[in-house]
């Protein structure tokens, strides 16, 4: 019995040991859905986990083409603001290597950000969209894990690093322009009320 409560005591103590050991930080990138030729679409980059926040540099591909600095067609990359714990800190350079359009950095924070369950806003993007952009089109906001993604001071961090970090990406949608026969049912139906309303 004394070996059992021992072996016992001895995996709880495992089990606390490894998960303060797997710390992890989660960067969530914003998404939106808009008509074409919306302005000023505000996208919210926020990171929640169980770890110490002290730097990042975090590039950006918008649309997926791999290409450097170059958005696709119809998305204008707009401002960036840095989020309140920041400060005044984080700013931004335009590529560097072939995938990146865009790399968000922070200066290091002395005490660094408690992370927890809360999503804590490191900064967030301004877009405009075109007024020509084809409905149902989707620019993906994608962060590039090479080496100038850096968390903590760790490059390209993720599984078997110090913290474990995850990234979901974001993307911005254009809304779907109704189909002229769609749009003709609307009308009728629309007209149809108007002429009960009068009876």
């Amino acid at each position: 019995m004394k070996n059992y409560l021992i072996v016992t005591v001895a995996a709880f103590a495992l089990m606390f040991c490894v998960d303060k050991l797997s710390a992890e930080i989660i960067v969530n990138v914003g998404s939106a859905t808009v008509d074409a030729g919306t302005n000023g679409v505000v996208i919210e980059v926020t990171a929640t986990g169980d770890e110490n926040l002290t730097s990042f540099d975090v590039p950006f591909d918008f649309g997926n083409d791999g290409f450097p600095n170059i958005a696709p067609e119809g998305l204008d990359f707009a401002s960036i603001t840095s989020g309140a714990p920041f400060g005044g800190t984080t700013f931004f350079n335009f590529a560097e290597n072939l995938q990146e359009d865009l790399i968000v950095n922070d200066l290091s924070l002395a005490g660094g950000i408690l992370l927890d369950d809360s999503p804590t806003l490191l900064f967030t993007m301004t877009f405009d969209v075109g007024s020509d952009v084809p409905g149902g089109s989707i620019f993906d906001l994608t962060i590039i894990r090479d080496d100038k993604f850096v968390i903590n001071g760790v490059n390209d961090p993720g599984a078997g690093t110090n913290p474990v970090v995850t990234v979901n990406d974001g993307r911005i949608t254009i809304n779907a322009v109704p189909e002229p026969s769609s749009l003709a049912f609307v009308v009728l139906g629309l007209g149809g009320l108007a002429l009960r309303r009068r009876r």
